[in-house]
């Protein structure tokens, strides 16, 4: 998942996931979402808000990458959770 098109692409088209930074994939054409080699994918029953990308001095200092953070709602009923 360290890399763009050649991952996003494929691997959305082929499952129905997708990236809580946009852009799709689908049978007519594939638009990657961004620029940024790190995802966070979600079936079709996952939302994703306040999606961002922190490039803050302290990530700097302790990562090559940014750090890529989203909220998810996933959709289903309570009673089918673990534990």
């Amino acid at each position: 998942m360290n890399d763009r098109q050649d991952f996003f692409c494929p691997f959305a088209r082929g499952t129905g996931m997708h990236s809580a930074s946009g852009g799709y994939s689908n049978a007519l054409g594939c638009s990657v979402p961004v620029r940024w080699i790190d995802w966070i994918m979600g079936s079709p029953k996952v939302t994703f808000s306040d999606y961002r990308q922190d490039d803050s001095s302290f990530v700097d200092r302790t990562s090559d990458h940014p750090m890529v953070l989203s909220a998810v709602h996933v959709e289903g009923d309570p009673r089918d959770r673990l534990g």
